[in-house]
């Protein structure tokens, strides 16, 4: 009897929505991750670097655009990481 139960339990584990859930740079989407793409490309397209700038109708959407403005500063650090490095020819 328990080990049935614990390969119900682990059936239930491995089947899990939340297991298997998409995500867009960080952020869980609940179906396809078009809103975060969205919020995303509106973000490029504007040119945004305050997360205060983004707003929207949907949670995804502005999840999208901060996560626009996140890539976007991880991008400066790395390449003013590597543009500080000490190269030698």
């Amino acid at each position: 009897m328990k080990k049935s139960a614990l390969l119900a339990a682990a059936a239930v584990l491995f089947f899990s929505p939340a297991l298997h859930a998409k995500s867009f740079l960080g952020y869980a989407c609940l179906e396809n991750c078009e809103g975060h793409e969205a919020g995303y490309r509106w973000a490029d397209e504007n040119k945004l670097t305050r997360v205060e700038d983004c707003r929207g109708k949907s949670e995804s959407f502005i999840e999208g655009c901060v996560a626009y403005i996140e890539d976007q500063a991880d991008n400066a650090k790395y390449y003013s990481s590597e543009d500080d490095a000490d190269y030698t020819e």
